[in-house]
């Protein structure tokens, strides 16, 4: 399957592309909610930002800064 993939969507001039769907289950005020969110990014040529960077190294740096300055209480 590697293989294939490789030989069909291998277009360094493109950059690359994250496709994900983030899903959130929880309680709030006492009732059961739930989320679904579609998140489609692409790399970006102009600032030559991955979109692997900016979905999964930014959260992540976003979300430890919160954590480290009290922004998010509880676990």
């Amino acid at each position: 399957m590697r293989k294939l993939l490789e030989r069909t969507l291998w277009k360094p001039e493109i950059g690359d592309l994250v496709a994900m769907i983030i899903e959130v289950k929880g309680e709030l005020a006492g009732k059961k909610v739930g989320f679904r969110y579609r998140i489609l990014d692409k790399f970006d040529h102009e600032k030559k930002v991955t979109a692997m960077a900016r979905t999964t190294a930014y959260t992540a740096s976003i979300v430890a800064g919160m954590l480290i300055r009290g922004s998010i209480k509880g676990p």
